[in-house]
């Protein structure tokens, strides 16, 4: 099958010329014939050259051929039409039988000495001298030189500009492109468990650990803090999630997509456009699944909009994630390039989403790696999604001692509501969740963009780099 796959692959761009090595191999009888057929409706219907070396033809195959040429340890013995070579052998004393299967008879009874073994220097001498001396090659000579002198004088053929005439310039649409690669993506995602299933399946089993770590938190001082840490382990996972997922899925298979796309098969926005929109709805349906089951179970803000609001921003976190992923998947040439880079990224921005550092104590020549984190974003929006009008309270071996200037003390609860400790993780003024929503779903856009100039500036390079190599040997040649 997969033979077959990569004979289509390159007949469907109706070239000029292909070259075969055995492509019935493995095949049985009936789809050898089958792949044969189409090749020949090819040559005939198209225009087009096709070359190919053969294994055991059956009599239906070579049937189908146009030329026929057999070499004899190195030496040509026939090169002609192959209607022609029975008959050609016939008079070099070699006839065939009438039901036989041509190519079954040279192989066996012409291209092999009579005891059945190799060809030995005698036979490989008569056969070749029969073929040179004979009215076929003489014929064939004169036509390969009218051909050269044709080419020399810079004058086609007439029948070259009849072939070239009658073949109209068939590119499909860009619509038409973008449907089949659409469906070709969703097919792989159906049958390739880590590009769907295993997804699914690690969201759920993320959202069950952390549910199990922080099964309905409290509100009291240390639900602060655990509150605090689930927001932040949420969007750590989503972000690594989402980067290392699309990198070991679309890094894969970006070499089969650039070998097509120096083949000319499609152009590169309705691949990179049918890739995005195959891996959106999974980028939803995850994080609203591990959202739905982690907020419930942690026990985060009972009421609705905060629930909702929570959901739309881990969405949004990963679909800046994926979009980052697929950025460094397209600029790096190399799989395991772009995983040993990606940890290199997401650690700082990490290090600055405002859970360990504070943003007035970010040295001043860092601060710009705080306005290009989806994560600062993220956890901020969290924060205050989570935070916002929760009242805490504390439990006796929690209450603190604060001296009066009287030299009385007083025993009070550190954080009684969720704003004082919203002023404690200074959370810049400018930065409320819808603005933290919209500055996330424009990193999302603007590496999707990225990652498709990337992507665009590879395959050109590699489509000019190809054909550059295939000017030079022709002219070589």
């Amino acid at each position: 099958e997969r033979k077959r796959c990569a004979v289509a692959m390159n007949a469907v761009r109706e070239p000029r010329m292909i070259f075969l090595d055995e492509p019935t191999s493995g095949l049985d009888a009936h789809k050898a014939f089958v792949l044969l057929k189409v090749l020949k409706e090819l040559a005939a219907d198209r225009a087009a050259t096709v070359v190919c070396t053969i294994h055991q033809p059956s009599s239906d195959i070579f049937g189908l051929f146009d030329d026929l040429h057999l070499l004899l340890a190195g030496r040509t013995v026939f090169n002609s039409q192959a209607s022609e070579a029975v008959q050609h052998f016939a008079s070099a004393g070699f006839p065939c039988p009438r039901y036989a299967n041509p190519c079954d008879y040279f192989f066996m009874h012409v291209l092999v000495s009579p005891d059945g073994r190799a060809a030995d220097e005698s036979r490989i001498k008569d056969l070749a001298s029969v073929w040179s001396e004979s009215e076929l090659q003489s014929q064939r000579d004169s036509e390969v030189s009218a051909i050269f002198k044709s080419i020399q004088e810079d004058r086609t053929p007439a029948s070259a500009k009849m072939a070239v005439s009658i073949i109209p310039a068939l590119r499909a649409s860009a619509s038409l492109q973008f449907q089949l690669l659409f469906n070709r993506a969703f097919n792989d995602l159906k049958r390739n468990p880590m590009s769907g299933k295993a997804q699914v399946g690690q969201a759920v089993a993320v959202a069950v650990i952390l549910a199990l770590i922080w099964f309905q938190v409290g509100n009291d001082q240390n639900g602060v803090q655990d509150r605090t840490g689930v927001i932040f382990f949420m969007v750590a996972d989503s972000m690594m999630g989402n980067v290392m997922g699309v990198l070991t899925t679309f890094a894969n298979e970006r070499g089969a997509v650039l070998r097509e796309q120096e083949n000319n098969m499609y152009d590169t926005l309705p691949y990179f456009l049918s890739r995005v929109f195959v891996d959106v709805p999974l980028k939803i349906f995850c994080p609203v699944l591990f959202g739905t089951i982690a907020y419930w179970s942690v026990g985060l803000k009972p009421t609705a909009d905060a629930f909702l609001t929570c959901l739309t921003i881990l969405v949004l976190l990963a679909l800046s994630g994926n979009s980052i992923g697929l950025f460094l998947a397209c600029i790096f040439p190399d799989v395991a390039v772009a995983l040993l880079v990606a940890p290199l990224i997401i650690l700082p921005v990490m290090m600055f989403s405002g859970f360990f550092l504070n943003p007035d104590s970010t040295p001043v020549y860092f601060k710009w790696v705080e306005y290009v984190s989806p994560m600062k974003y993220s956890f901020s929006a969290l924060a205050q999604n989570e935070f916002t009008g929760l009242q805490f309270h504390c439990t006796d071996d929690q209450l603190r001692s604060m001296p009066l200037s009287n030299g009385s003390f007083v025993e009070i609860c550190p954080i009684e509501h969720g704003e004082a400790f919203l002023e404690g993780l200074n959370i810049q003024e400018s930065l409320s969740i819808e603005t933290c929503c919209l500055l996330l779903a424009i990193e999302a856009i603007v590496f999707t963009i990225l990652a498709y100039v990337g992507l665009l500036f590879i395959s050109s390079h590699i489509r000019t780099k190809s054909q550059a190599s295939t000017k030079t040997n022709m002219e070589s040649t």
